[in-house]
């Protein structure tokens, strides 16, 4: 059989990863919002514009710390041209769709863009990237983009996000080896029911079959 046939491709990554996301909610906030001492709800919103017809992902409306906000997240395979200019559309029309479907006088919650990198340069990558609309020289205006490229995370730091959920990234982490990853398993499965090991640790392995660098020992 080819390798072509074996391995993932990048839309297989994707939805494997948007899957798992809409199944463990509360995980994916913990691993954004590590800082947070308390979250009290995390659900899932569809969104929508009715003026231009278009319908949005879905997005997780979460509060954290008595805060209400909604996370945006972006799994790319790599930074890629018009990245930002996507980020930055999917924010205004988010932000529209929110106040179009909010109650009189009541607050709507900021919106917040991150990317998860799963691949891409050496060089380390900055806590956010900016996409400016407002000429320079001016005041800045337009969106800060959380950039989490967890490919240079070291095992040790996923495991820091207190989440099974960033243990799935475990294959692509700088030190990751094929002997750490049984130990890796047995913690995923220790913190987890049995169908939610299951589902991870699917994920898992489609990342790391995904994973197209090559590990020297």
């Amino acid at each position: 059989m080819s390798t072509a046939a074996t391995t993932p491709t990048t839309d297989d990554v994707d939805l494997t990863l948007r899957h798992v996301a809409q199944q463990f909610p509360e995980g994916l906030a913990r691993a954004l919002l590590p800082e947070a001492r308390r979250l009290t709800k995390c659900v899932w919103l569809d969104t929508q514009v009715t003026s231009r017809e278009r319908r949005m992902d879905k997005s997780l409306y979460v509060v954290a710390d008595g805060v209400a906000r909604i996370e945006h997240v972006e799994w790319q395979s790599h930074w890629e041209r018009g990245l930002l200019l996507r980020m930055y559309e999917y924010h205004c029309l988010t932000t529209l769709a929110l106040h179009a479907a909010a109650k009189p006088k009541k607050k709507v919650p900021g919106v917040r863009s991150t990317v998860v990198l799963l691949s891409g340069r050496q060089a380390s990558w900055p806590a956010t990237r900016a996409f400016r609309v407002s000429p320079r020289g001016d005041r800045f205006s337009g969106l800060r983009v959380h950039v989490e490229a967890v490919y240079q995370r070291t095992l040790a730091e996923l495991e820091a996000r207190a989440t099974p959920l960033w243990l799935i990234f475990a294959p692509l982490a700088v030190d990751a080896t094929p002997e750490a990853m049984p130990e890796v398993l047995r913690r995923l499965r220790a913190t987890t029911t049995t169908r939610q090991f299951e589902e991870l640790a699917v994920a898992m392995t489609v990342l790391a079959d995904a994973d197209g660098r090559a590990r020297t020992s």
